[in-house]
């Protein structure tokens, strides 16, 4: 209905919202390779653009995107300013948190006047399916505790130094980012050290292991 409403002259832009727009960009976007890639016809006009005076257009339901970059940053303030926060704590510390921990989180956060609702929260971020990894990921993993989940793995057997050098990797990227896909250790800068990636450096039954470990560090993040 909507590409036959464009071949209409009934059809009208100015009134047009902004879904209906990107519908319309949506549905044109997969016919553009069935156009005639022959010669182009060049149309030439006569008239002059005019640049009037710049104005916010407020639309309702949307942001704008200084808006939104504004609140994230207010958000993820908040969230790093509660470390001491007994859930955030636990996130950060690689404990395993419980569905009590996860309640009292979600008071805290919903409840701020910086974070403003639930409602307003999603709107931004999106539904987080485990809220605890989704602050985990802003607040990092302390790397002492990082450390500490591959201690065991690290002392059964003497490593080389480029098995050491992975481990740390992961670790590091752990420090940062909370989380780890074990999918990462096939790319890069894990590639770097071999080309097969965690496979190439620890064999079959050390990447097994390392990607349980792993498992184990994103699960305590999930109530």
């Amino acid at each position: 209905m909507v590409l036959n409403g464009l071949r209409s002259t009934q059809w009208y832009w100015s009134g047009i919202t902004l879904p209906l727009l990107e519908e319309v960009r949506l549905r044109l976007r997969d016919l553009l390779k069935f156009l005639d890639k022959g010669e182009a016809v060049i149309v030439y006009t006569d008239f002059e653009d005019a640049i009037g005076e710049h104005s916010e257009i407020y639309v309702p339901g949307y942001a704008s995107a200084e808006e939104m970059r504004q609140y994230r940053l207010k958000v993820e303030r908040f969230i790093r300013d509660h470390s001491d926060h007994i859930t955030i704590n636990k996130l950060r510390m690689n404990r395993q948190i419980t569905r009590q921990d996860l309640e009292e989180l979600e008071r805290l956060l919903f409840a701020s006047e910086e974070v403003g609702g639930r409602e307003r929260f999603e709107k931004v971020f999106g539904h987080q399916q485990s809220l605890g990894t989704f602050i985990r990921s802003l607040v990092g993993l302390d790397r002492e505790a990082a450390s500490e989940a591959f201690g065991e793995f690290l002392h059964d057997t003497a490593y080389s130094a480029t098995q050491i050098r992975f481990i740390d990797q992961i670790i590091s990227y752990l420090t940062q980012n909370g989380t780890m896909e074990p999918g990462l250790l096939y790319e890069p800068p894990f590639t770097d050290l071999h080309d097969e990636g965690l496979d190439g450096v620890f064999g079959d039954d050390g990447a097994t292991k390392v990607i349980l470990l792993l498992e184990e560090i994103n699960l305590k993040a999930a109530a």
